[in-house]
């Protein structure tokens, strides 16, 4: 190895059209280590990794591979290398084995040419998946196994390839709680082995948990590379966003008693929700927290009328249901923001203009034609509003940031002015600037009068957030928090515990 560094960038320097991406950006990678990549999005960290991939060539700079200059020029001569990347949309095939997805591409064939060797193929899997500590059966289809086992299966074929380097980008935006312990001894193991990882996520919690090193991205220029003994939380985020972590949660006012808007009681749906019974009052941000499967996703689904209640009522406007659907939802005052935005929330195609329009299409249209102009004057008074960052209102949303994507879709409900917002997981994937400015609308909505429900798992947001704080366990509601009531300590023993 010579003491040289197993990667090394020097002064790279990567612009687009109106964009400069990368500002002489020095990085790197030592042998078994894990480098934690943070930054705010629009920092330039998936760009520095497609440029370390060969997806893009930097337009200045060098590359040094264990010390020798280099030019990855495309993904295969990243692979040559044994550069390997863990995408947060992982490329398995559901309808392949287990062992066939390993060797993708590389299956060993048996002396008949074009056959399949079989049990080559699941005795050099096994291998890997034991090299990984891991039991997963080889056989097994994909599409059987969970988010945190197709993400090992990944893992196992960058194993396969003699992978060093490892790039990991958001690994554990889908995993619970125990999946990220397991994927954390994973990633442990092949440390051991020698291998590194460049571990890129908005999680700092995470990041102090598993990295050596944090290096922070800011505006496209690298502000400095810390040991994670030398950093703090709140050290690495000034270098990301130039502010205190104190500064991350907006100000309270004092709590003052209102009227309740919404009451739930005995709530229940078979196999995943039962006797759920809570208040929600003006003006107030009820958080609702819980563990992986405890009912959070499926409470708030079952609110906004997606999934009906089959006991129990609900009561809004003096009005009491047992079950009502999204549009009689809507027109009762109730807006969802929903987990996954770009699955159930955004359309990616479309323009931000049409993405904010969505909700009130029967107010644009005439004689079934949409009012472009103004809805594109609609759109222009919510990117001002909100400081939602794009060039047009006609930019396609797939173009834009986590954080400005989450944006677009609560401009969308803002405009049909409800009385109640849910939020499922509103700041999952985006980064601590764009969590604050979310945190910061989230509170002026709410001293404006609106009713929120804050669906997280994420405990600092909650204690952050709340004026109260629902505990979910196994579907059921267990405990309700004043906002003075509220520690870590006693959230967590309610919600492994289940019991107030």
């Amino acid at each position: 190895m010579g003491g040289y560094p197993l990667l090394t960038l020097c002064e790279v320097t990567k612009c687009f059209p109106g964009v400069r991406a990368l500002h002489n950006v020095s990085f790197a990678v030592e042998h078994g280590e894990v480098h934690a990549l943070v930054g705010e999005n629009g920092a330039g960290k998936s760009t520095l990794m497609k440029i370390v991939t060969g997806v893009y060539q930097a337009d200045s700079g060098s590359t040094l591979w264990d010390g020798t200059p280099v030019q990855i020029d495309n993904p295969r001569r990243a692979a040559d290398l044994g550069i390997a990347t863990i995408f947060q949309e992982l490329s398995v095939v559901p309808d392949m084995t287990v062992a066939e997805n390993i060797f993708l591409g590389r299956l060993p064939v048996a002396r008949v040419r074009g056959v399949v060797n079989k049990r080559a193929l699941f005795r050099e899997a096994q291998e890997v998946l034991g090299f990984l500590k891991s039991e997963i059966n080889v056989n097994s289809l994909v599409r059987e196994l969970s988010i945190a086992q197709r993400q090992m299966v990944e893992i196992a074929r960058a194993v396969s390839r003699r992978a060093r380097l490892i790039l990991m980008d958001e690994p554990t935006s889908s995993l619970s709680t125990k999946e990220i312990q397991i994927l954390f001894e994973t990633v442990q193991t092949l440390k051991g082995r020698g291998v590194s990882i460049v571990y890129v996520s908005h999680r700092l919690e995470e990041v102090f948990e598993i990295a050596d090193r944090i290096t922070v991205l800011r505006d496209g220029c690298c502000v400095g590379t810390l040991t994670t003994s030398q950093a703090t939380v709140d050290v690495i985020v000034r270098m990301m966003v130039g502010r205190s972590v104190d500064d991350l949660y907006p100000v309270r006012n004092p709590i003052v008693e209102k009227p309740v808007i919404m009451e739930i009681e005995h709530l229940t749906r078979k196999g995943c929700l039962e006797d759920v019974n809570f208040q929600l009052h003006e003006g107030e941000v009820l958080c609702v927290c819980g563990l992986v499967g405890a009912g959070k996703s499926e409470l708030a689904r079952a609110l906004f009328g997606l999934d009906k209640g089959e006991a129990g009522h609900i009561r809004i406007q003096d009005k009491v249901f047992t079950r009502y659907s999204p549009a009689t939802a809507k027109h009762l005052g109730l807006g969802l923001i929903p987990e996954e935005r770009q699955k159930q929330a955004l359309f990616p195609e479309m323009s931000v203009s049409h993405n904010i329009g969505v909700a009130i299409l029967k107010r644009l249209c005439k004689r079934w034609v949409i009012n472009k102009r103004q809805e594109a004057s609609i759109a222009k008074h919510h990117v001002d509003a909100l400081d939602i960052k794009t060039p047009s209102v006609e930019r396609p949303v797939k173009f834009l940031s986590g954080g400005n994507q989450q944006k677009v879709v609560l401009a969308r409900w803002l405009e049909t002015a409800p009385r109640i917002l849910i939020l499922d997981e509103p700041t999952r994937g985006i980064d601590v600037g764009a969590k604050a400015e979310v945190h910061r609308l989230i509170r002026e909505l709410a001293d404006k009068g609106m009713g929120i429900i804050l669906f997280s798992s994420e405990l600092p947001e909650v204690i952050g957030m709340c004026d109260r704080v629902l505990v979910m366990s196994e579907g059921r509601s267990v405990a309700l928090f004043g906002r003075d009531e509220v520690t870590p300590e006693g959230l967590l023993r309610v919600m492994i515990g289940g019991k107030a």
